[in-house]
């Protein structure tokens, strides 16, 4: 399983990169290999002739992004989800204040939809929450996390 295609080129203006990533080794595990695989890929890079020529042997699926309507519902569901994956019974909204969620999600749609940035800044807000000994991750600690992390982003 390769995800997360744009941290492994370093960002989606590195067209060039990602295409050379597609059609060298990800060609060459697809077609030499032949071993079942599921690769994430985004939407920035579906227009190369590199991807173009991967699909054409692949089921492609997509995955819906998240709109407003359902965005609060799912991110409330991936958090949950991540505290039982660590034993942990609580729900988001044990854990999590409601203007600390919303923050996230508008983080999310600032940084087009990316399920790798949200989760990050996340992690880095339970810390500083942690830090702080606070009972959960309020508003500040997400405000702080995302400035951490947009400035991460920037570089």
């Amino acid at each position: 399983m390769l995800e997360d295609t744009e941290a492994a080129v370093g960002g989606t203006e590195h067209t060039d990169i990602a295409s050379a990533f597609l059609s060298g080794p990800v060609h060459a595990f697809v077609h030499e290999v032949q071993a079942p695989c599921l690769i994430a890929i985004q939407d920035a890079f579906r227009t190369s002739d590199a991807f173009a020529q991967l699909a054409a042997n692949m089921r492609l699926v997509e995955i819906p992004v998240l709109d407003e309507n359902h965005a609060r519902g799912a991110l409330a569901a991936i958090i949950t989800n991540r505290l039982r994956q660590h034993n942990a019974a609580d729900a988001a909204s044990a854990v999590l204040t409601d203007d600390a969620l919303i923050q996230l999600i508008g983080f999310y749609d600032e940084t087009d939809r990316s399920l790798r940035f949200m989760p990050a800044a996340l992690q880095s807000a339970a810390e500083y929450a942690a830090d702080m000994r606070a009972e959960r991750i309020a508003y500040g600690h997400v405000r702080g996390a995302i400035a951490d992390w947009r400035e991460r982003i920037s570089t």
